[in-house]
């Protein structure tokens, strides 16, 4: 519960600490990520550009929030508090990032580049989910947990970890944050007293339908334990 994705943080005061408006306020996509990125390290086998494409993924993460606060999704007030800090630390975050990009990516072999398509597409959706607004619904919270997840499977691709055995980590990764994000979203709802009992129900079937497919895919059995 303590990595699902954050569902009733509300933004701060425009008096708290200048540095921490512009860090992501989800608290639990931190631990998300940070399972993540080290699942995947350990995965492979410590290779320089699986420790780098680690760092360039933090990078985009503390990047997201300075630019939707300079895009104006996070209010006016907040824009006209902190635009000065956001602007220079989003300059500072792109350049590092950018640069670590081109010491990784550069002559990367396609298979390499191929681990990137289903994480830039979830994070995609999850962008244009925030900037709509509904990065905290349920089906936010789902494709957050989706995205970080999936951040787990390039870096284990450069780390040396074939296709197969990254392809279930991340699956690994997918499945218990869904059921995490789910659980405490039904639990959440109960609190308020506007759960449905189908709502309540969900994260059991969503972590059965998921160890039922670690059976059918003749999975190794860690996979359905991790579960």
């Amino acid at each position: 519960m303590l990595a699902t994705y954050s569902e009733t943080m509300a933004f701060p005061s425009t008096r708290s600490s200048p540095w921490n408006l512009l860090l992501p306020k989800e608290h639990g996509a931190y631990v998300q990520l940070g399972i993540a990125l080290t699942s995947g390290l350990v995965l492979g086998h410590g290779y320089t550009h699986a420790w780098g494409q680690a760092l360039l993924t933090c990078l985009v993460f503390l990047a997201s929030e300075p630019a939707l606060i300079l895009l104006g999704y996070r209010g006016s007030k907040l824009q006209s508090a902190v635009k000065s800090g956001a602007t220079g630390l989003l300059a500072v975050l792109s350049t590092l990032a950018l640069w670590a990009a081109c010491l990784i990516w550069w002559k990367a072999p396609l298979e390499h580049w191929q681990s990137l398509i289903i994480p830039i597409m979830l994070a995609s959706a999850l962008l244009a989910l925030a900037l709509t607004k509904r990065e905290h619904t349920t089906l936010g919270a789902l494709v957050a947990a989706w995205a970080l997840a999936s951040a787990a499977y390039p870096v284990a691709i450069l780390g040396g970890a074939g296709t197969g055995e990254a392809g279930q980590l991340a699956l690994v990764l997918v499945g218990i944050q869904s059921i995490g994000t789910m659980t405490v979203r039904a639990f959440l709802e109960s609190l308020k007293g506007s759960g449905q009992p189908l709502s309540r129900a969900l994260p059991v079937f969503l972590g059965l339908a998921l160890v039922g497919l670690g059976f059918a895919s003749e999975l190794p059995y860690s996979w359905i334990l991790a579960l």
